[in-house]
């Protein structure tokens, strides 16, 4: 079996692939869009070739994604796919392996990727991470209120990406995992659609003089499908900066009720919008939506800031997984002033502070989902609890979003 990177010439067996592995493309439109996204980054892609015939393939989507208050480099992994016939042979991981190396080359020390089973990658060093709230109701039941000054306008999406953009980063939440966005991603993935219309509008506030300009305070972007009478939308996002933008979001999505069955709109867990319903009885699913690997331990702990009075250190003694060998072993990490430096070590001193961990266990840890404390209360982590303090006020425990579907 041949492992490489993939070729512009083998782009239609692996859109042909991933027409079969996947649901959401059911037009050749749709897979061949898909398939110019992932022209674009053919340097990142790997294939199985078995006498020049693709048997498996995934590829990878550069970011920079917030940890923090860095934003450090990541690789955002989709479209794994493989034949029935080339199943549990092992392919799969070698490639991901194969991408695991490239991605430490590149100095990108973090990987994402939505999980079909989240088993099978968790032996790949991946951990469930990022969880989104699933909200499923119909418009009616939103309470009717006033929107006061504030309107909301359709507009066209690419000539305003970069105020949408801006208010993302500003109002959006300083949630681990926020990625930034160019102009293309914004046209790929968020003012077009694979299946249905998707409409992009405006949340403004008029202006509080008569010479000052009236600003934008928000925006929602929403996809609406229709079949067999049935009419359904999905929020492919919302913002908003103030509670009167989301009440007039709210209020727009209210006026759909003669038109549309059910509303699909997927938050952060820390994001209540219960209030606002006058039938609050709607269904909420947790979804364990995005799992994170450290491709490299040393960058992924290094590349990222710190609170200024974060100091100490500890040894890590990391069990890895196989594709990514090299995080194996006793890490020795310094936390002085903000900042962090990280060296493999042989040998420890009786008063040495160590934590032993696997690397999935680490990468929860190190995104904020579950503190170090919170983990040896659960039983998947033990340490001494001077260890444990000075693992908690590095990596501080927060609520980890990820927006993006890979």
């Amino acid at each position: 079996m041949e492992i490489r990177t993939m070729k512009k010439s083998d782009l239609e067996a692996y859109g042909d692939l991933c027409r079969y592995c996947f649901r959401d493309f059911d037009t050749p439109q749709s897979i061949d869009r898909y398939m110019s996204i992932v022209a674009e980054q053919l340097g990142h892609s790997w294939g199985a070739f078995k006498d020049g015939v693709l048997h498996a393939g995934l590829w990878y989507q550069p970011f920079e994604m917030r940890v923090g208050g860095s934003f450090l480099p990541m690789g955002g992994v989709a479209a794994v796919v493989s034949r029935p016939e080339s199943r549990s042979q092992g392919l799969v991981r070698e490639l991901m392996t194969r991408m695991h190396q490239q991605m430490r080359g590149e100095k990108r020390p973090l990987a994402v990727l939505q999980p079909f089973k989240n088993s099978f990658y968790a032996a790949m060093g991946y951990a469930d991470s990022f969880f989104v709230h699933e909200h499923l109701f119909e418009p009616h039941q939103i309470a009717r209120r006033p929107v006061g000054s504030y309107t909301i306008r359709e507009v066209n999406g690419q000539a305003h990406w970069e105020t949408l953009e801006h208010l993302r980063l500003r109002c959006g939440g300083n949630y681990t995992g926020m990625v930034r966005r160019d102009a293309g991603y914004w046209e790929s993935r968020y003012f077009t659609s694979w299946k249905g219309l998707r409409s992009v509008y405006l949340v403004e506030r008029p202006p509080e003089g008569r010479r000052r300009p009236g600003s934008v305070v928000g925006f929602l972007i929403t996809n609406l499908s229709q079949s067999n009478e049935r009419a359904d939308v999905r929020v492919a996002q919302a913002i908003w900066e103030d509670p009167g933008a989301l009440n007039a979001i709210l209020q727009f999505i209210r006026n759909l009720r003669d038109q549309v069955k059910e509303v699909r709109w997927f938050l952060p867990v820390d994001v209540d919008i219960f209030p606002h319903f006058e039938d609050p009885k709607i269904k909420v699913l947790l979804w364990p939506k995005m799992m994170l690997k450290l491709v490299d331990l040393k960058g992924a702990i290094e590349q990222r800031s710190y609170h200024p009075d974060c100091g100490g250190a500890v040894v890590l003694d990391v069990t890895a997984d196989a594709t990514s060998p090299w995080n194996s072993g006793k890490w020795r990490v310094n936390w002085d002033a903000g900042t962090a430096t990280v060296r493999k070590v042989q040998r420890l001193t009786t008063r040495t502070l160590v934590i032993k961990t696997d690397i999935q266990t680490l990468a929860v840890i190190y995104s904020g989902h579950r503190s170090a404390s919170a983990l040896v209360r659960q039983g998947s982590l033990k340490a001494s609890s001077s260890a444990l303090a000075l693992l908690d006020g590095a990596f501080l425990p927060g609520v980890p979003c990820m927006e993006e579907w890979f």
